[in-house]
C-alpha cells in the first residue's frame, strides 16, 4: 500500500490485476510504504495545495513527478526523493507535465510551455507570457507532449492544439475542426510516437492527431455510461492504454489506444475504491501510469 502527500492530499496507487480490475494502495499520511511494489511513499509535502499534475517517467529512472503548481517535485521508486528541496520551482501555475526523459510543462499561469532537461534545468520554451493567440503566445496552456519530431501544446484558451517544431518555433495549430466540432476546452494531450490524443473537456471527448494535428479518431461523449465523460481533467498513456481522470463523473476510465473502453473505477467518496478523500468536490485531477501501475492526484 503507498501514497505520496500533498499537505492533507493524497496521492493513490493502483495496480491492474491482469484481469482488468484494479486495487487500491493507500495509507494514512503517517504510514510508510513497504518496499514492493515500488515505494512512493511520503516523498515530498505541498502544504494545502492540490496536486494539479502528475507525469511518469519511463524512459529515464522511473521518476514519479508531481506539481502543485509553482514547483515541481520528485520521487523514485525506493521511496526516496532524490530532491527534498524540489526538482524545480519558480512557475505561476503547472496544470499539466509529461515526462520522456525531459519534462515538459504547461505554466497556465505565466502562459508559456517550459521544457526541462532531467537536472530540471530549462532548456527550451515557448509562450511570451502575454494572454493572446498571435506570435509566440498562448492562452492558459493546460498540456504539452513531445510527439515524434515535434511539441504538441493544449492551448485551452484559444480553443486549439499548437504543434511546436523541436526547436520550439512554430509550426502550425489544429481548432479540431477537422474531427467534426471545434474544440471546447482542449484541457490535456498525451501522446505515443507521432499519435497525439487531445482530451476536450468541453465536449467529453478525446479526439486522435498526428504530430502535425491532422485528425485520425475519436471517442467519448457526455455522460456517465461507460466511456462517456463529464469535464475531465487529465489524460495520460502508458503505450499501451489511454487513461482519463474523469473528474465530474469521480472516474478513472481506461481506454485501448483505439479508443475501445475497457474498464472504469472510482465514484465519489472515502472508500478504498473511490475519489474525493480529502473531501473534494473536483477530483480525480491527475492521472500518470507507468505500464504496472496507475497513479491518481484526488483531489
Amino acid at each position: 500500500s503507498h501514497a505520496i502527500a500533498f499537505g492533507t492530499y493524497y496521492l493513490e496507487v493502483y495496480a491492474s490485476s491482469g484481469s482488468g480490475n484494479f486495487t487500491l494502495h493507500a495509507l494514512p499520511l503517517t504510514t510508510l510504504a513497504p518496499a514492493s511494489p515500488p515505494s512512493y511513499q511520503n516523498g515530498w509535502t505541498e502544504t494545502g495545495s492540490n496536486i494539479t499534475a502528475l507525469a511518469f517517467d519511463v524512459f529515464n529512472t522511473d521518476y514519479l513527478y508531481g506539481s502543485s503548481g509553482t514547483r515541481i517535485n520528485y520521487t523514485d521508486g525506493s521511496g526516496i526523493n532524490p530532491s527534498p528541496s524540489g526538482f524545480a520551482s519558480g512557475f505561476n501555475g503547472i496544470s499539466g507535465l509529461t515526462a520522456n526523459t525531459n519534462v515538459y510543462v504547461a505554466d497556465s499561469g505565466a502562459n508559456k510551455v517550459i521544457e526541462l532537461n532531467s537536472s530540471g534545468v530549462s532548456i527550451n520554451g515557448y509562450g511570451n507570457g502575454t494572454a493572446g493567440n498571435g506570435a509566440n503566445e498562448l492562452n492558459l496552456p493546460q498540456g504539452s507532449t513531445p510527439a515524434g519530431a515535434h511539441v504538441v501544446v493544449a492551448d485551452t484558451g484559444n480553443d486549439r492544439i499548437v504543434v511546436l517544431n523541436s526547436d520550439y518555433t512554430y509550426n502550425t495549430s489544429s481548432d479540431g475542426s477537422a474531427s467534426g466540432q471545434a474544440f471546447s476546452q482542449v484541457y490535456d494531450v498525451c501522446s505515443y510516437g507521432a499519435t497525439v490524443y487531445a482530451l476536450d473537456r468541453g465536449l467529453n471527448r478525446v479526439v486522435a492527431f498526428d504530430s502535425l494535428g491532422n485528425f485520425k479518431f475519436q471517442f467519448g461523449g457526455t455522460g456517465t455510461g461507460n466511456g462517456n465523460f463529464n469535464s475531465p481533467n487529465k489524460i495520460a498513456t502508458d503505450g499501451t492504454s489511454i487513461y482519463v481522470a474523469d473528474t465530474g463523473n469521480y472516474l478513472v476510465q481506461k481506454f485501448s489506444m483505439q479508443g475501445d473502453f475497457i474498464t472504469q473505477w472510482g465514484g465519489y467518496g472515502a472508500g478504498n475504491s473511490q475519489f474525493g478523500q480529502s473531501g473534494s468536490s473536483s477530483a480525480p485531477l491527475a492521472v500518470a501510469a507507468d505500464g504496472t501501475f496507475v497513479y491518481v492526484a484526488d483531489g
